[in-house]
């Protein structure tokens, strides 16, 4: 045990702890400052994120007792007489946040990076802010933007192009996505639509079998996803019933005729992305949005809440069917 003297937020801190108290419990657990979050413990995600001496730290891997005599400030310590810093307002005004855990350590970071470049481009914006991580949704721009992809699978830079806005997708991965098995996330469509295969840092696993439940893969403790390898279809397309505010899928269905057989992946109705066998039975006698009318797809088991019944659902997977189709 030894005494600790800081300043925290311009308040003077004196505190007997033990010596191998970490910064971020420190301010959570001892000065009830919470808004700074811990989401990796292992200086990866940058959510603990909070200023010591002026600098940037991530204060999950970081010892209190380094800190004697400093001067630390959370994101408690920005606003100034009740009015948001700067960086906050400029956060809020771009929607530059989603469910909220990783912004207070993004704008931490943002902070200091305009301390010391008070003009950054973009570049050095994205370069600074690399050790932050945005977990939301997982996805990101540059597939969008990826001439091989968007030429070899167009629907693949379609889909991506349609996840939440510019700031989600420009900070996750695919990776991320799939491993996480959002039921309205929408990259598990693609796999299991483009028969994908999931390379792990010790082992391969089809797409068939690598989705199990609501936040459920096989993916064991410490397997960690490298890459993920798509067939190319001879025509494929995606089509959202998207949520009006955040874009995530009420309905999605992802449509491809490979070379051996034709799939259909469906997310956000059930609790993860499932392919609908009636449809594919029925696109591969005949690949023309004119079959799918006469496919009745039960709506047992479907999720309802109070954007859409489970009937309502079994609906739009049909419509969203057809449009996908339609557009091949």
């Amino acid at each position: 045990m030894a005494v600790i003297n800081v300043e925290v937020n311009g308040r003077k801190i004196s505190k007997e702890i033990p010596d191998n108290t970490l910064l971020a419990d420190f301010l959570r657990d001892d000065l009830a400052l919470t808004g700074t979050h811990v989401g990796c413990d292992t200086s990866q995600c940058g959510a603990c994120v909070v200023h010591l001496n002026g600098n940037s730290v991530k204060s999950c891997t970081t010892l209190v007792a380094d800190c004697a005599g400093s001067e630390i400030t959370t994101i408690e310590g920005l606003a100034s007489n009740e009015k948001m810093h700067p960086i906050q307002d400029a956060f809020k005004k771009n929607h530059g946040l989603q469910c909220g855990f990783c912004t207070p350590g993004m704008v931490m970071s943002a902070v200091d990076l305009l301390k010391k470049n008070k003009n950054p481009s973009e570049q050095e914006i994205r370069n600074w802010l690399e050790g932050n991580f945005c977990r939301c949704t997982g996805y990101q721009g540059i597939v969008a933007a990826s001439k091989e992809v968007g030429k070899s699978i167009p629907s693949l830079a379609v889909l991506a192009e349609s996840i939440g806005d510019p700031q989600v997708r420009n900070r996750g991965t695919i990776g991320g996505s799939i491993a996480n098995n959002d039921p309205a996330a929408d990259y598990p469509s693609a796999c299991l639509a483009l028969n994908a295969t999931i390379h792990t840092s010790k082992r391969k696993i089809p797409a068939d079998k690598f989705f199990k439940e609501m936040f459920e893969t096989d993916l064991k403790k410490g397997e960690l996803i490298e890459a993920v390898e798509f067939e190319i279809p001879e025509k494929s397309a995606y089509a959202k019933f998207p949520n009006p505010a955040s874009r995530y899928a009420i309905v999605g269905v992802y449509v491809a005729k490979l070379k051996k057989e034709t799939r259909v992946a469906v997310i956000g109705v059930q609790s993860c992305v499932f392919r609908c066998k009636k449809l594919e039975d029925a696109l591969s006698g005949n690949f023309s949005p004119s079959v799918i009318d006469s496919v009745n797809i039960s709506s047992k088991g479907f999720n309802a809440d109070i954007h859409a019944s489970a009937e309502y659902r079994a609906h739009i997977i049909k419509v969203m069917t057809k449009k996908a189709v339609s557009s091949c």
